[in-house]
């Protein structure tokens, strides 16, 4: 699904062995509003970046209940990749409620990867676990003045090849409450 200047709204749907060459496995969100509720992405995969989904260029993207398994990204965020979505044009992205297990990225952000513009990312009572990294981040990667918040959520047993088992951020305002960070390496 290739959405640009509009809104997605997805509801109880499957998203299952989608590729792209270069980003978003499954959804590439452009300049628009992208919500997700009880959805799956499994097996996805992206060239580059967001191996189910790519959040893009003054989007948001709003992630209820979605469960996100065995994605994978041939750069960053193995499930899905935040980036360029500045706050003064469009409100914080939200993962609330979510499983992400067994996402993949050769690069960083196992699992998750918010970068750029103040690119605004708030991840509330998601359970991250199982997810790998080539580079940084196993479950989540920040960088380049991007603002994460991880709430009442766990993020467990997750691996990154260099930096941050669990969670790595860079020139990154990262931010965790009530949230544990356990057995990743």
């Amino acid at each position: 699904v290739y959405v640009r200047f509009g809104v997605l709204r997805v509801r109880r749907c499957t998203f299952l062995r989608n590729s792209a060459a270069t980003n978003g496995g499954a959804v590439y969100a452009f300049d628009s509003t992208a919500t997700f509720e009880d959805t799956l992405f499994e097996l996805n995969e992206a060239g580059e970046s967001g191996g189910a989904v790519v959040i893009y260029s003054d989007s948001q993207g709003i992630f209820l209940r979605t469960k996100f398994f065995h994605n994978y990204a041939g750069t960053n965020g193995g499930a899905v990749a935040f980036q360029a979505n500045r706050p003064e044009k469009v409100d914080p992205s939200l993962v609330k409620d979510c499983l992400l297990r067994h996402n993949k990225a050769s690069g960083t952000g196992g699992a998750i990867h918010v970068t750029v513009f103040f690119t605004t990312v708030h991840v509330d009572t998601s359970v991250l676990d199982y997810n790998y990294a080539g580079d940084s981040g196993g479950a989540i990667s920040g960088s380049n003045d991007a603002i994460l918040v991880v709430d009442h959520s766990t993020i467990a047993n997750n691996n990154a090849s260099e930096q941050g088992g669990g969670i790595h951020a860079i020139g990154t305002s990262a931010a965790t409450r009530n949230t544990s960070v356990v057995d990743s390496v």
